[in-house]
């Protein structure tokens, strides 16, 4: 169960296991409460892996530009093609539709994996 309370310990493992939906699920709870969660037992964790690390302050970092008119909302990226700005759930969508276009019997694993995985499969490069 994804709470305030766990949302590091779900970082770290998703994180590790390469679970983009999971992922952004326990960055956006870390985002939206950010002391929350910094002050859970797990964040300990978060703190032990610079790359996590330097990804949420990246995200922190991109919720003040919103505040003060620059880059847009990470929650309010639109579904389009443009591939770096798609939530996690919009790519798995693309990635089944484009399955579906070229007649291919769905395969659950192309669904999995980090953003960076999901987006590379769209592009046709995995």
């Amino acid at each position: 169960l994804l709470t305030l309370e766990t949302a590091a310990n779900w970082l770290v493992v998703a994180d590790s296991y390469s679970c983009g939906l999971l992922k952004e699920a326990a960055t956006d709870m870390f985002l939206s409460n950010t002391t929350d969660v910094m002050a859970s037992d797990g964040w300990s964790l978060v703190s032990e892996s610079n790359g996590l690390l330097l990804e949420l302050l990246g995200e922190l970092a991109g919720q003040k530009n919103d505040r003060v008119g620059g880059q847009k909302k990470r929650s309010a990226w639109r579904n389009d093609d443009s591939y770096e700005c798609m939530k996690v759930s919009a790519l798995r969508e693309k990635l089944e539709q484009k399955q579906q276009q070229q007649g291919g019997q769905m395969n659950e694993d192309v669904l999995d994996g980090t953003r960076e995985m999901l987006i590379q499969r769209l592009r046709g490069k995995d």
